[in-house]
């Protein structure tokens, strides 16, 4: 029987990175896996990523596994499950974790699949971005999680983990929560999972939108400028995410922390937002009105 191992968390947390690394102790232990990557909007980065590195991986991507993909989800589990002993899942960073639950309850999954753990990977220095909808979203996601694993810190001091944890419980008002370092994989692979105790309010394709933009080529600090103004232009809407490939670069940004270095690979980048403006976005993108914003 195949264990299956959820890996959530918000817009940009770090679960591909963190999956990364919970792939090498997998290896280290011998265990056969591979990767679910759900992409919201087009053909991501992320696969890519996991696959260069040997790792099985298949993908669904132009919506999300609790909603529009959550049958197709539902069959790849099945046809993994044959071959795998441990299925690690990456849903979009907008999944609503309610739905998890409902396609593991499936008699066609019994005796072929099995929660294994789910870890929601959080990203302390976000939480004051977060609106109510999403704040609510992540609440689910760590109520339901066995372990929360604050990334971006490999070498996390006890004070940090401190800090981070009480920042969490304020900002979603959990009342506690388990917590693992970020590097002590073998807790991590012990965590097991929460309850599914807090239905969905509402679904957020509602909410949020994703669009693909092909940009132009740029040197990396045009890309930078370009990204601050689309991140701080009202007349943008809210941007959440801007992850792809920009020319010769691979961009991977939220607000306040980017990643941008040398790839070669299809030019297109996926911006998700809520209430966002395809228009105004591909016009700074391509270098057009420029000015203050």
């Amino acid at each position: 029987m195949a264990n299956i191992d959820l890996i959530t968390g918000f817009l940009g947390a770090g679960k591909t990175t963190f999956i990364r690394k919970y792939a090498e102790y997998l290896r280290r232990i011998g265990e056969s896996f591979a990767v679910i990557e759900n992409e919201y909007g087009n053909k991501g980065i992320d696969s890519r990523i996991l696959a260069a590195e040997g790792i099985h991986t298949d993908e669904l991507f132009g919506g999300c596994i609790c909603c529009t993909l959550k049958v197709g989800f539902h069959d790849m589990l099945l046809e993994l499950s044959e071959h795998f002993d441990r299925i690690i899942v990456e849903p979009s960073g907008v999944y609503d974790i309610s739905q998890f639950y409902s396609v593991m309850a499936s008699p066609e999954l019994k005796g072929k699949c099995h929660i294994g753990n789910v870890i929601c990977v959080v990203d302390p220095f976000s939480l004051d971005g977060l609106d109510g909808f999403s704040e609510s979203m992540l609440q689910k996601q760590i109520f339901a999680s066995g372990a929360v694993v604050f990334s971006m810190n490999d070498m996390q001091t006890d004070a940090e983990l401190e800090e981070y944890i009480k920042k969490a419980d304020e900002k979603l008002t959990l009342g506690g929560f388990d917590v693992c370092k970020y590097g002590d994989m073998d807790s991590i692979y012990k965590a097991g999972h929460g309850f599914n105790s807090l239905g969905s309010e509402t679904t957020h394709s509602a909410r949020y939108l994703s669009t693909l933009i092909k940009p132009p080529f740029c040197s990396a600090d045009e890309i930078k400028r370009r990204i601050d103004r689309i991140f701080n232009s009202f007349e943008c809407g809210e941007v959440l995410r801007i992850k792809g490939i920009w020319g010769e670069y691979l961009v991977n940004c939220v607000k306040g922390r980017y990643e941008i270095y040398p790839e070669s690979a299809e030019n297109g980048i996926n911006i998700i937002g809520l209430n966002i403006s395809r228009k105004n976005i591909k016009n700074i993108i391509n270098g057009e009105n420029n000015g203050p914003y």
